[in-house]
């Protein structure tokens, strides 16, 4: 169980580390969150004034850290889902029910401050993780299984 759920753990870590070259779902949230972001301090001040929806509710990198972890987010609750579907263990399709279930209510109050600060987030994992999603989807029942407790 210790393998798992360092296996786990560490996943979301390496997602993150992956390099998102790809024009993909979280690109072009970021494209849209930079469009918002103003970096002239007047031209902002006169937009926040104005009342335009249209300007970023908090600092750019702010807003690129809350994209990154909606996209490992997302990804680790497909993963879940995965785990739940096609593993052969039971206490791996508990682990895989558990991060569904966590990294959702994560997922919905990460959307819900998003709102708040006017952040578009992500709708989808990058095109790097569902890639990765997919070549797991392929595997076997047993193969899952021992990448999993690995």
């Amino acid at each position: 169980m210790k393998k798992t759920i360092w296996f786990l753990l560490g996943l979301p870590c390496f997602l993150l580390a992956c390099n998102n070259t790809a024009k993909d779902s979280v690109a072009k949230a970021d494209s849209i969150n930079e469009a918002k972001s103003d970096t002239t301090g007047s031209n902002r001040q006169d937009s926040l004034q104005t009342g335009n929806r249209e300007t970023l509710g908090t600092t750019e990198s702010a807003a690129d850290f809350m994209v990154k972890v909606a996209d490992v987010g997302k990804t680790e609750v497909l993963l879940g889902q995965l785990a739940e579907q096609k593993a052969a263990s039971r206490r791996v399709k508990e682990f895989g029910r558990m991060m569904v279930r966590d990294h959702s209510k994560a997922n919905m109050e990460l959307k819900s401050l998003a709102a708040k600060k006017n952040v578009t987030l992500p709708d989808k994992p990058g095109a790097d993780h569902q890639k990765k999603i997919d070549e797991l989807k392929k595997r076997r029942e047993r193969t899952l299984t021992v990448i999993i407790w690995i």
